[in-house]
């Protein structure tokens, strides 16, 4: 069993969910085809000022004024959320454990901290996804379960930890 002393502030905390927040932003944005839309919209706009066809300029603008319109409310539901859960970590600053006992095994991981321990199995992470070392534990049901940083635990300890994860879960494709 691989036990690591992990230290975090406030400030650590919001840079990892900032992090994690853009992650999941940009692989949202790339299900969207807005390329495709915005070469729709650019093509109906040319199209209807070569043949003066008013009703091709007003389908291009238009088109493209929904997809600005939607890449914006996009954009502030990411916002909201992340401002959600930065109100939540200042709230809950004073008693979240400053320094945790962190371990993974085989069977799986667990916190202790001087309050409270907790272990969870392999099977309570469905699936995770790498990127720029960090890892993205999640639940069957998709939510984020946990951020392992190699900021938090160290290089070596990060390699260790995907080594074993690699064998127990199922990595996330882009």
């Amino acid at each position: 069993m691989n036990s690591i002393n992990v230290s975090h502030d406030l400030a650590t905390l919001t840079a990892l969910y900032k992090k994690y927040f853009k992650y999941a932003r940009k692989r949202e944005l790339s299900k969207i085809p807005s390329v495709g839309i915005i070469v729709m919209g650019a093509l109906f706009s040319l199209a209807g000022m070569l043949f003066s066809l008013h009703l091709l300029i007003y389908l291009g603008i238009i088109t493209l004024a929904f997809l600005g319109a939607f890449l914006f409310y996009f954009r502030i539901k990411f916002q909201r959320a992340f401002h959600k859960l930065n109100r939540d970590l200042q709230k809950n600053e004073a008693v979240t454990p400053k320094s945790i006992q962190f371990s993974f095994d085989d069977d799986g991981m667990s916190y202790i901290s001087m309050n409270s321990s907790h272990r969870f199995n392999w099977d309570h992470i469905a699936n995770y996804a790498e990127n720029k070392g960090d890892i993205y534990l999640f639940t069957a049901s998709h939510e984020l379960f946990d951020i392992i940083s190699t900021a938090l635990i160290g290089e070596t300890n990060f390699q260790l930890f995907r080594t074993v994860l690699d064998q127990k879960c199922t990595p996330i494709k882009r």
